[in-house]
């Protein structure tokens, strides 16, 4: 039994350090990192046009994340110079509707496609968000009108 207790107590030796080190000396200093700020970050996309436009599909949204059919379906076109390239989609959030289904028909452009021109209404303010960051915003022009 002896023996038990002794092999269990160099166990727990051989695995000390055998030189003790204060606890604040196991902590790694902090490393000054210097970062350039995102531009798309800190800056909202600048704005070159807004279309809406008529549009004839099967498919379009309702504000609330559903795809329904409409014959009074509407397009919204936003053209910037580019917009960024983000593993996060974007979302145009007009008041309470929030619209997530989008294509781009150039890389300049994003279209969403809306159920009802009612959801768009002119001199309301639109909002494009990337997650949670915001990366436009605008005022809708009346429709067949461009800012």
């Amino acid at each position: 039994m002896r023996f038990f207790y002794l092999l269990l107590l160099l166990t727990a030796c051989a695995g000390a350090p055998s030189n003790p080190v204060a606890p604040d000396a196991l902590e790694p200093e902090p490393v000054p990192t210097a970062r350039t700020p995102d531009p798309v970050a800190t800056e909202a996309q600048r704005i070159e046009e807004v279309q809406l436009l008529a549009i004839d599909t099967a498919e379009s949204e309702d504000g609330f994340g559903n795809l329904v059919t409409s014959t009074l379906a509407i397009a919204i076109e936003i053209q910037t110079e580019g917009w960024p390239g983000k593993a996060m989609d974007p979302v145009l959030v007009v008041g309470e509707a929030r619209f997530t289904h989008y294509s781009h028909p150039s890389p300049t452009v994003i279209r969403f496609v809306v159920a009802d021109p009612a959801l768009l209404p002119a001199g309301a303010e639109a909002i494009v968000r990337y997650g949670e960051r915001e990366v436009a915003r605008f005022t809708l022009p009346a429709h067949g009108a461009t800012p």
